[in-house]
């Protein structure tokens, strides 16, 4: 019983350590909104929505472009993303909806709350409410009551940053609901400074940085079921 319960622990070894090539294998990401809108005639460029992304293995790259030359028509476009470390490929599809209005200068809303201005535009506070309303996040009625929460967009309004802005609205409807978003401000109507970033297939040399990847992991599997069988060995004398 007990060769049994040995040889079950080993094997379950061998398991664990295979899931954790696996995780180590699948750990990039892509860092940034899912969607994007923006309003119909401002200009919103590939380079501006690019600023948006990071990635933890490095620099982040469109791998089919839907959006471009749709940026004033009405309509939901998709972006694929990609980043290439040469071992690990990371993708992410956002999408970009271009609405009728936003107003008030605003370049961009992110995930239909976080909003993106030039420093040059101030937002008052039940301008920013408004905001949400015209990307459908939330509904106003003549009978709508907002009390701010948390404010440290107001007095940085002029100041390149990411701010909180958080409130709570209520209506005769029994609508209660608290909206928590961020005001990102930027120096000038660019979105950061813009990087222009050309898709690329991967080179003969990512494709060997993979291949070595792969045959590390499977050494590294074969080295600890060369201990299993080892110890399994010793176990059955």
């Amino acid at each position: 019983m007990k060769k049994i319960a040995c040889f079950i622990s080993l094997t379950l070894l061998v398991f664990t350590a295979a899931s954790s090539f696996k995780v180590e294998a699948a750990t990039g990401y892509i860092n940034g909104p899912d969607t994007i809108q923006k309003e119909q005639y401002s200009v919103l460029t590939l380079s501006d929505i690019l600023n948006l992304y990071t990635s933890n293995v490095g620099g982040v790259s469109i791998q089919r472009d839907g959006y471009t030359g749709n940026g004033s028509i009405l309509g939901t476009y998709e972006i694929d993303l990609y980043s290439n470390s040469g071992s690990n490929i990371v993708e992410k599809t956002i999408k970009v909806e271009v609405i009728k209005s936003i107003g008030y200068s605003v370049r961009a809303v992110t995930n239909r709350r976080d909003i993106h201005i030039n420093k040059s535009v101030k937002l008052l506070p039940f301008e920013i409410a408004y905001v949400h309303l015209k990307v459908g996040l939330i509904d106003l009625n003549s009978t709508s009551q907002m009390s701010i929460l948390s404010d440290t967009y107001t007095e940085n309004s002029s100041s390149p940053g990411t701010y909180l802005f958080e409130y709570r609205i209520m209506d005769a409807t029994g609508l209660d609901m608290v909206v928590s978003s961020t005001i990102t401000v930027y120096e000038s109507d660019r979105i950061e400074s813009p990087i222009i970033l050309v898709p690329k297939e991967p080179t003969f040399l990512d494709n060997l940085m993979k291949v070595l990847n792969w045959v590390l992991m499977a050494l590294g599997l074969v080295v600890i079921g060369f201990i299993v069988f080892k110890t399994w060995k010793k176990v059955m004398k």
